[in-house]
């Protein structure tokens, strides 16, 4: 099984991202080419942009499973809602989150030289603010 060192770094370098924050402690950073990693994508997105950026959602988990580097499962997708109370603490508004299964730990590299998935990633990458596509392994603590 992969380790799971903890990286302060993730804190440092993303001091008000709201999502997840205890989540983000177990970066895989070493994994074996037998696990399928899964991606909890977070995207922060300019504001006026979340329209935009659900439609490339709808394509983004196509284009990775039909290029052979998603798995079947489809992604779950949330959107972030704002805080209870007008500019107080918790809020997610203008923030995605993805999750999705990798076929491999070498998808990420393969996918930067996938034109079909560059056709998506190019314009998320513009109409954000904020992107971190750290990869998880479920952990069985019921069994």
């Amino acid at each position: 099984m992969a380790s799971n060192p903890i990286r302060g770094d993730t804190f440092s370098r993303y001091p008000n991202y709201p999502l997840p924050r205890l989540a983000g402690w177990l970066i895989i950073d070493r994994m074996s080419h037998n696990e399928a990693p899964i991606n909890i994508c977070q995207y922060r997105v300019k504001p006026g942009h979340e329209a935009e950026m659900e439609r490339l959602l709808a394509a983004h988990w196509p284009a990775l499973r039909d290029a052979g580097l998603a798995t079947d499962e489809p992604a779950t997708v949330f959107k972030g809602l704002p805080s209870p109370q007008p500019g107080g603490p918790h809020g997610a508004d203008r923030w995605y989150i993805e999750m999705f299964r990798w076929t491999s730990p070498d998808g990420p590299r393969i996918a930067h030289e996938t034109p079909s998935i560059m056709a998506v990633w190019e314009p998320m990458g513009a109409i954000c603010e904020h992107l971190d596509f750290p990869m998880y392994q479920p952990l069985d603590l019921h069994g």
